[in-house]
């Protein structure tokens, strides 16, 4: 949002230190971009709990402020005055890996972060989990969760996928626009594929902020 990147530490200091050094490439331009957004959303999200008859407007708030943004920056042909912009998105679904897992010449080197991997991940699904199912009132079954997670991570290892978890501010996202079932899923799944074979060129305006 300040239009630099700020480098990662585990010390505060080092953060600080870090984040004073970069000021000299802050981009104003970014910032508003970025800071009205998030106004908008807050205003947006605010008014659908103020009104539960508009509550639709609390769930839309993101993509209103995404498809805003894109119109704003392409009408006003922000990209060209200093904005940065997404750009070129590649159309299409990854293309399939599985082919180069044999023979498993990394299978020594790859075991210790893989499993670690899978253990941080299964206790960060299983937190978001239990926080949603006592919110909710209903029952979680833990292992019924690590099969769908290894299912998920298995079908995703054959087309480039990052290590799938459950994440604490997608289900956050999911929990307050209103997601009541596993359907909400399908149908996130169905537009993001719908998105990458038909609408990439959408989102080439869409601002980094």
């Amino acid at each position: 949002i300040l239009g630099y990147d700020v480098p990662r530490s585990d010390v505060l200091h080092e953060m600080i230190k870090n984040f004073i050094n970069g000021i000299g490439e802050f981009n104003y331009k970014t910032f508003l971009m970025g800071g009205s957004s998030l106004v908008v959303l807050v205003v947006l999200k605010y008014l659908g709990r103020r009104y539960p008859n508009k509550e639709w407007i609390r769930a839309t708030g993101p993509l209103f402020v995404s498809s805003l943004s894109i119109l704003v920056t392409y009408l006003g042909d922000l990209s060209d005055k200093g904005l940065p912009i997404v750009g070129t998105i590649p159309r299409g679904f990854p293309s399939c890996t599985a082919k180069p897992w044999f023979p498993l010449t990394h299978f020594g080197d790859l075991i210790g972060p893989a499993l670690g991997i899978a253990v941080v991940g299964f206790m960060e699904s299983i937190a978001v989990a239990k926080q949603l199912a006592s919110r909710h009132k209903y029952d979680l079954d833990s292992s019924t969760e690590l099969i769908g997670l290894g299912m998920a991570n298995l079908a995703g290892a054959i087309f480039q996928s990052y290590p799938v978890t459950g994440s604490l501010s997608r289900s956050a996202v999911n929990d307050d626009a209103g997601a009541k079932s596993r359907v909400s899923g399908i149908v996130t799944a169905t537009l993001v594929g719908l998105v990458l074979l038909f609408l990439t060129s959408v989102f080439f305006y869409m601002p980094l902020s």
